[in-house]
Protein backbone atom coordinates (compact mmCIF):
# COMPACT_ATOMS: atom_id res chain seq x y z
CA UNK A 1 0.00 0.00 0.00
CA UNK A 2 1.61 3.37 -0.52
CA UNK A 3 1.86 5.82 1.51
CA UNK A 4 -0.11 9.34 1.94
CA UNK A 5 3.68 10.95 1.72
CA UNK A 6 4.20 9.19 -1.75
CA UNK A 7 0.33 9.93 -2.69
CA UNK A 8 0.86 13.95 -1.88
CA UNK A 9 4.23 14.13 -3.76
CA UNK A 10 2.77 11.93 -6.93
CA UNK A 11 0.11 14.71 -6.69
CA UNK A 12 1.99 17.78 -6.66
CA UNK A 13 4.52 16.54 -9.30
CA UNK A 14 1.45 16.14 -11.78
CA UNK A 15 0.25 19.61 -10.89
CA UNK A 16 3.66 21.32 -11.27
CA UNK A 17 3.58 19.69 -14.88
CA UNK A 18 -0.30 20.87 -15.55
CA UNK A 19 1.16 24.16 -14.24
CA UNK A 20 3.87 24.54 -16.72
CA UNK A 21 1.22 23.97 -19.31
CA UNK A 22 -2.03 26.15 -18.15
CA UNK A 23 -1.84 29.53 -16.54
CA UNK A 24 -5.10 28.35 -14.13
CA UNK A 25 -3.28 25.98 -12.23
CA UNK A 26 -0.74 28.27 -10.90
CA UNK A 27 -3.16 29.16 -7.90
CA UNK A 28 -4.10 25.91 -7.28
CA UNK A 29 -1.21 24.44 -7.14
CA UNK A 30 0.52 27.12 -4.86
CA UNK A 31 -2.89 26.28 -2.32
CA UNK A 32 -2.11 22.54 -2.32
CA UNK A 33 1.53 23.30 -1.52
CA UNK A 34 0.61 25.24 1.17
CA UNK A 35 -2.02 23.18 2.67
CA UNK A 36 0.46 20.22 2.76
CA UNK A 37 2.89 21.44 3.79
CA UNK A 38 0.77 22.36 6.93
CA UNK A 39 -0.34 18.71 7.96
CA UNK A 40 3.30 17.69 7.82
CA UNK A 41 3.30 18.15 11.24
CA UNK A 42 3.32 15.67 13.87
CA UNK A 43 -0.50 15.82 14.35
CA UNK A 44 -0.76 14.08 10.94
CA UNK A 45 -1.62 10.95 12.19
CA UNK A 46 1.02 8.17 10.10
CA UNK A 47 0.56 4.72 11.07
CA UNK A 48 -2.45 4.66 12.66
CA UNK A 49 -4.47 6.63 14.78
CA UNK A 50 -2.93 5.56 18.20
CA UNK A 51 0.15 8.50 19.47
CA UNK A 52 2.91 7.63 21.57
CA UNK A 53 5.10 10.34 22.80
CA UNK A 54 8.20 10.89 25.10
CA UNK A 55 8.64 14.50 25.33
CA UNK A 56 11.68 14.10 28.11
CA UNK A 57 14.58 14.87 25.82
CA UNK A 58 16.87 18.02 26.92
CA UNK A 59 20.58 18.69 26.72
CA UNK A 60 22.54 21.86 27.36
CA UNK A 61 25.96 22.65 25.57
CA UNK A 62 28.29 25.71 26.94
CA UNK A 63 28.60 28.07 23.74
CA UNK A 64 32.45 28.58 24.53
CA UNK A 65 33.84 27.60 21.52
CA UNK A 66 31.19 26.63 19.56
CA UNK A 67 30.10 27.98 15.89
CA UNK A 68 27.38 26.40 14.61
CA UNK A 69 24.24 24.12 15.81
CA UNK A 70 23.42 21.46 13.18
CA UNK A 71 20.52 19.69 12.89
CA UNK A 72 19.26 16.51 10.88
CA UNK A 73 15.65 15.43 12.07
CA UNK A 74 13.39 12.96 10.88
CA UNK A 75 10.25 14.68 10.05
CA UNK A 76 8.75 17.10 12.99
CA UNK A 77 8.41 20.73 13.43
CA UNK A 78 11.88 22.77 14.54
CA UNK A 79 11.55 25.81 16.25
CA UNK A 80 14.90 27.81 17.06
CA UNK A 81 15.39 30.91 19.10
CA UNK A 82 18.05 33.10 20.75
CA UNK A 83 18.79 32.37 24.14
CA UNK A 84 19.09 35.29 26.69
CA UNK A 85 22.60 33.21 28.07
CA UNK A 86 24.86 31.61 26.79
CA UNK A 87 24.12 27.97 26.63
CA UNK A 88 23.01 26.26 23.80
CA UNK A 89 19.46 24.25 24.82
CA UNK A 90 17.77 21.16 23.08
CA UNK A 91 14.63 19.79 23.85
CA UNK A 92 13.21 16.94 22.38
CA UNK A 93 9.59 14.96 21.79
CA UNK A 94 9.26 11.98 20.20
CA UNK A 95 6.59 10.71 18.34
CA UNK A 96 5.70 7.13 16.63
CA UNK A 97 1.87 5.83 15.61
CA UNK A 98 0.32 3.14 15.43
CA UNK A 99 -3.29 0.77 15.43
CA UNK A 100 -3.15 0.43 18.85
CA UNK A 101 -1.22 2.36 22.14
CA UNK A 102 0.57 -0.78 22.36
CA UNK A 103 2.00 -1.08 18.78
CA UNK A 104 2.59 2.94 19.21
CA UNK A 105 4.74 2.51 22.12
CA UNK A 106 6.48 -0.67 20.67
CA UNK A 107 7.40 1.95 17.81
CA UNK A 108 8.70 4.34 19.89
CA UNK A 109 11.69 2.84 21.49
CA UNK A 110 13.20 3.14 17.64
CA UNK A 111 12.45 6.61 17.20
CA UNK A 112 15.81 8.19 18.07
CA UNK A 113 17.51 11.62 19.17
CA UNK A 114 20.09 12.67 20.56
CA UNK A 115 22.87 15.51 20.51
CA UNK A 116 26.33 15.51 20.97
CA UNK A 117 28.95 18.57 20.65
CA UNK A 118 31.92 17.38 17.90
CA UNK A 119 35.08 19.99 18.34
CA UNK A 120 33.24 23.13 17.52
CA UNK A 121 30.14 22.11 16.46
CA UNK A 122 26.85 21.26 18.66
CA UNK A 123 25.10 17.73 16.36
CA UNK A 124 21.18 17.94 16.74
CA UNK A 125 20.37 13.51 15.35
CA UNK A 126 17.12 12.53 14.49
CA UNK A 127 17.04 8.85 12.97
CA UNK A 128 15.27 5.62 12.81
CA UNK A 129 16.96 1.92 14.64
CA UNK A 130 16.98 -0.74 12.51
CA UNK A 131 17.88 -4.15 14.52
CA UNK A 132 19.16 -5.17 11.11
CA UNK A 133 20.31 -3.62 7.91
CA UNK A 134 18.01 -5.73 5.86
CA UNK A 135 14.93 -5.82 8.25
CA UNK A 136 12.08 -3.48 7.81
CA UNK A 137 11.97 -0.67 10.30
CA UNK A 138 10.18 -1.60 13.46
CA UNK A 139 8.80 2.02 13.50
CA UNK A 140 6.50 1.38 10.50
CA UNK A 141 6.70 2.09 6.84
CA UNK A 142 6.29 5.84 7.57
CA UNK A 143 8.98 5.64 10.44
CA UNK A 144 8.64 8.47 13.06
CA UNK A 145 8.64 11.93 14.30
CA UNK A 146 10.72 14.24 16.35
CA UNK A 147 9.90 17.88 17.36
CA UNK A 148 13.15 20.19 18.45
CA UNK A 149 12.76 23.53 20.30
CA UNK A 150 16.29 25.33 20.08
CA UNK A 151 18.06 28.09 21.96
CA UNK A 152 21.12 29.33 20.65
CA UNK A 153 22.96 32.41 21.90
CA UNK A 154 23.71 35.03 19.40
CA UNK A 155 26.50 34.20 16.95
CA UNK A 156 25.91 31.18 16.44
CA UNK A 157 25.48 29.77 13.34
CA UNK A 158 22.33 27.36 12.36
CA UNK A 159 21.65 24.47 9.80
CA UNK A 160 18.76 22.36 9.68
CA UNK A 161 17.57 20.05 7.42
CA UNK A 162 14.22 18.26 7.55
CA UNK A 163 12.11 15.67 5.11
CA UNK A 164 8.96 17.49 5.97
CA UNK A 165 7.45 20.02 9.10
CA UNK A 166 7.33 23.76 10.05
CA UNK A 167 10.31 25.56 10.74
CA UNK A 168 9.97 28.68 12.59
CA UNK A 169 13.14 31.08 13.35
CA UNK A 170 12.60 33.91 15.80
CA UNK A 171 15.98 36.43 16.43
CA UNK A 172 18.99 34.43 15.60
CA UNK A 173 21.89 36.28 14.72
CA UNK A 174 25.13 34.82 12.81
CA UNK A 175 24.49 32.61 9.41
CA UNK A 176 21.03 30.81 9.13
CA UNK A 177 20.36 28.21 7.19
CA UNK A 178 17.37 25.26 6.40
CA UNK A 179 16.65 23.05 4.16
CA UNK A 180 12.84 21.56 4.72
CA UNK A 181 11.58 19.10 1.51
CA UNK A 182 8.08 19.58 2.08
CA UNK A 183 6.92 22.18 4.98
CA UNK A 184 6.74 25.54 5.65
CA UNK A 185 9.74 28.17 6.74
CA UNK A 186 9.06 31.02 8.98
CA UNK A 187 12.08 33.42 10.33
CA UNK A 188 11.67 36.88 11.94
CA UNK A 189 14.09 39.37 13.04
CA UNK A 190 17.49 37.55 11.30
CA UNK A 191 20.40 39.54 11.72
CA UNK A 192 22.94 38.12 9.26
CA UNK A 193 23.13 35.53 6.06
CA UNK A 194 19.79 33.54 5.60
CA UNK A 195 19.46 30.52 3.50
CA UNK A 196 15.97 28.73 3.29
CA UNK A 197 14.86 26.32 0.48
CA UNK A 198 11.62 24.00 0.55
CA UNK A 199 10.42 22.09 -2.44
CA UNK A 200 6.89 22.80 -1.06
CA UNK A 201 5.77 25.08 0.70
CA UNK A 202 5.70 29.04 1.95
CA UNK A 203 8.67 31.10 3.01
CA UNK A 204 8.20 33.93 4.98
CA UNK A 205 11.09 36.39 6.05
CA UNK A 206 9.69 39.55 8.33
CA UNK A 207 12.32 42.13 9.82
CA UNK A 208 15.26 40.30 8.40
CA UNK A 209 18.60 42.77 8.60
CA UNK A 210 20.76 40.70 5.92
CA UNK A 211 24.44 40.88 5.93
CA UNK A 212 26.10 39.38 2.92
CA UNK A 213 23.80 36.42 1.35
CA UNK A 214 19.80 36.59 1.17
CA UNK A 215 18.70 32.97 -0.40
CA UNK A 216 15.09 31.79 -0.86
CA UNK A 217 14.12 28.74 -2.90
CA UNK A 218 10.59 27.15 -3.20
CA UNK A 219 9.35 25.02 -6.49
CA UNK A 220 5.84 25.43 -4.85
CA UNK A 221 4.03 28.21 -2.76
CA UNK A 222 5.04 31.78 -2.12
CA UNK A 223 8.22 33.87 -0.73
CA UNK A 224 7.93 37.14 1.56
CA UNK A 225 10.62 38.87 2.41
CA UNK A 226 10.59 41.90 4.77
CA UNK A 227 13.69 43.53 5.66
CA UNK A 228 16.78 45.03 4.30
CA UNK A 229 18.91 43.30 1.69
CA UNK A 230 22.74 42.13 1.74
CA UNK A 231 25.23 42.18 -0.80
CA UNK A 232 24.36 38.66 -2.82
CA UNK A 233 20.46 38.15 -2.70
CA UNK A 234 19.03 35.83 -4.57
CA UNK A 235 14.77 34.55 -4.86
CA UNK A 236 13.14 31.95 -6.54
CA UNK A 237 10.30 30.04 -7.46
CA UNK A 238 8.42 27.77 -9.91
CA UNK A 239 4.76 27.99 -9.15
CA UNK A 240 4.30 30.57 -6.72
CA UNK A 241 4.04 34.76 -5.99
CA UNK A 242 7.57 36.47 -4.59
CA UNK A 243 6.73 39.72 -2.44
CA UNK A 244 10.06 41.58 -1.13
CA UNK A 245 9.22 44.68 0.91
CA UNK A 246 12.68 46.30 1.43
CA UNK A 247 13.18 50.00 2.95
CA UNK A 248 12.77 53.09 0.73
CA UNK A 249 16.22 53.79 1.14
CA UNK A 250 17.54 50.62 -0.71
CA UNK A 251 19.50 50.86 -3.84
CA UNK A 252 20.89 47.23 -5.95
CA UNK A 253 21.29 45.71 -8.97
CA UNK A 254 17.80 43.96 -10.38
CA UNK A 255 17.21 41.40 -12.44
CA UNK A 256 13.78 40.15 -11.93
CA UNK A 257 11.70 38.35 -14.09
CA UNK A 258 8.85 35.98 -14.59
CA UNK A 259 7.63 33.64 -17.51
CA UNK A 260 4.10 33.95 -16.43
CA UNK A 261 2.85 36.70 -14.55
CA UNK A 262 3.84 40.83 -14.16
CA UNK A 263 6.97 42.62 -12.20
CA UNK A 264 5.44 45.23 -10.48
CA UNK A 265 7.26 47.61 -7.94
CA UNK A 266 6.62 51.17 -6.98
CA UNK A 267 10.63 52.09 -6.52
CA UNK A 268 12.15 53.52 -9.59
CA UNK A 269 13.80 50.51 -11.98
CA UNK A 270 15.99 51.36 -15.21
CA UNK A 271 14.11 49.30 -17.38
CA UNK A 272 11.10 47.45 -17.56
CA UNK A 273 9.37 45.06 -20.07
CA UNK A 274 6.47 42.74 -20.72
CA UNK A 275 5.83 40.82 -23.50
CA UNK A 276 2.95 38.10 -24.08
CA UNK A 277 3.26 36.35 -20.74
CA UNK A 278 6.22 37.70 -19.69
CA UNK A 279 7.66 39.95 -17.69
CA UNK A 280 11.22 41.60 -16.76
CA UNK A 281 12.58 44.44 -14.58
CA UNK A 282 16.38 45.09 -15.25
CA UNK A 283 18.84 47.44 -13.71
CA UNK A 284 19.16 49.87 -10.88
CA UNK A 285 16.33 49.57 -8.13
CA UNK A 286 16.26 52.64 -6.41
CA UNK A 287 18.25 56.18 -6.50
CA UNK A 288 21.84 56.28 -5.17
CA UNK A 289 24.91 53.80 -5.70
CA UNK A 290 24.38 50.17 -5.23
CA UNK A 291 25.01 48.19 -2.53
CA UNK A 292 24.46 44.67 -3.83
CA UNK A 293 22.52 42.76 -6.34
CA UNK A 294 19.17 41.21 -5.70
CA UNK A 295 18.18 38.54 -8.61
CA UNK A 296 14.22 36.85 -8.45
CA UNK A 297 13.24 34.28 -10.94
CA UNK A 298 9.25 33.05 -10.87
CA UNK A 299 8.33 30.26 -13.96
CA UNK A 300 5.19 31.25 -12.93
CA UNK A 301 3.60 33.54 -10.73
CA UNK A 302 3.83 37.31 -10.25
CA UNK A 303 6.56 39.47 -8.53
CA UNK A 304 6.19 42.23 -5.98
CA UNK A 305 8.41 44.55 -5.20
CA UNK A 306 7.90 47.69 -2.58
CA UNK A 307 9.26 50.01 -1.09
CA UNK A 308 8.24 51.43 2.86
Amino acid sequence: MYSRRSIVLAVLVGLAFLASTTQPWIQGSRLLANKYADEFSTDFGYGGSFKAVDNSFHKQFGAAGVRSVRVEAQPGDITVTRADGDRISINGERIAYGPSNQIAEERLRYVCLDAVQDGDVVRVVGSLWQPEPSSPNPAGPNGGFTNIVLRVPPGVAVYLQTPAGKVALDGLTGTVEAHVDMGSIEARSITGDLILRTSAGRISVTNAAIKEELSLTTSMGDIEFEGSLGARNHVEVSAGRVQMTVPRSTCVRLDAATNAGQVNTNMSVTERKSEAMKSSAVGILGEGQPTGDLRIRVSMGEINISGK
